[in-house]
């Protein structure tokens, strides 16, 4: 995170975002903010991992010359086991102006 911070684009970039975004996700950081990272636990990442990395989230693209019926059948062998989970509605991300507004 130090190292970022003392890249001007992407301290520029950061700030950029963190305004034009304000009150949304588009405008956090990709690393979080500085303290949340250093407190971070294994099990927050768990439960973090849990709850939004399932197949109610994810797209499966296949593309070039495949069998389908094949790839159908290695997909559902690959995936079964993921919960399905919830997808929730992504907040808005409302953008706050700028100079070509």
């Amino acid at each position: 995170m130090e190292e970022v911070d003392t890249q001007s684009e992407e301290v520029a970039f950061d700030k950029f975002h963190e305004i034009s975004f304000k009150g949304s996700p588009m405008g956090a950081t990709i690393l979080g903010p500085v303290h949340n990272v250093r407190h971070i636990t294994r099990d927050d990442l768990r439960a973090y991992v849990r709850a939004h990395y399932t197949a109610s989230g994810m797209v499966l693209v296949v593309v070039g010359d495949v069998a389908h019926d094949k790839t159908v059948k290695l997909a559902q062998q690959l995936f079964e086991g993921i919960p399905t989970g919830e997808v929730p509605e992504p907040p808005a991300a409302n953008f706050h102006g700028g100079i070509y507004c």
